[in-house]
């Protein structure tokens, strides 16, 4: 099943899709009027629609079909410092999206050697990641924010935080009994010990990755595989 996004769609309406969309539809799939595609919008819905417009004013879907698929995922918000290098942090978007996770937040740490992003092309990379994977829930993808005003925000769910520390309990030996589960994954160069004390002021609980030491990209995978695992 080829899926195509877009944000707003309704049982029954008229559907345009985006340039990008369209460019994939016509150009690289060859559809045309008539052909059968499925359409969904980042929310667990998925829509069956047909062809009825492809010229170039742009490619139009009929909406004729709509299921919601429910999310066996884990609600797992990651929190993550951004790689130094784009691929690295492309790579990790595109990965930790095909496993499952409901947010994203760059953080911006002590030692953080990267603090922007290139927001439009990190949405898009999280779209063709949902398509690639047939994972009908998009994650929120969040703004840049400091670490210590990140934790300070107020949150239902069971907080963690990656700590290279050799006596920290291992992720996969902690019980969670909630759904909503946050980690924060710190820069190549771990997070400050004043941040891990803010952190831990703020109720976060200190877990391990394992004994090695991972990259930051790599870290991040490892918790949610993890986590996801976990939930399932």
């Amino acid at each position: 099943m080829q899926l195509f996004f877009s944000s707003n769609v309704r049982l029954n309406a008229l559907v345009q899709l985006d340039e990008q969309e369209a460019h994939h539809a016509v150009k690289v799939l060859r559809k045309s009027i008539g052909d059968k595609i499925h359409l969904f919008d980042g929310t667990g819905n998925v829509f069956a629609g047909e062809i009825v417009q492809a010229d170039k004013k742009g490619v139009v879907v009929k909406v004729l079909a709509a299921e919601k698929v429910s999310s066996q995922k884990a609600n797992i918000h990651l929190a993550v410092a951004l790689p130094k290098n784009a691929e690295r942090l492309e790579w990790m978007l595109e990965k930790v999206t095909e496993i499952g996770v409901k947010e994203i937040t760059p953080l911006i740490c002590r030692y953080s050697e990267r603090k922007d992003f290139k927001r439009e092309r990190c949405e898009k990379i999280l779209i063709s990641a949902c398509k690639q994977s047939k994972n009908l829930f998009l994650p929120k993808l969040n703004e840049p924010i400091l670490f210590t005003d990140w934790i300070k925000q107020k949150s239902k769910a069971t907080r963690l935080i990656a700590w290279c520390e050799e006596k920290t309990q291992h992720i996969k030996e902690l019980l969670m009994s909630k759904d909503d589960v946050e980690i924060a994954i710190g820069p190549e160069g771990d997070f400050s010990k004043e941040e891990i004390d803010a952190a831990l002021h703020n109720g976060f609980v200190p877990v391990s990755l394992g004994k090695s030491r991972l990259r930051l990209e790599t870290a991040a995978l490892y918790a949610v595989v993890v986590l996801n695992a976990w939930k399932e």
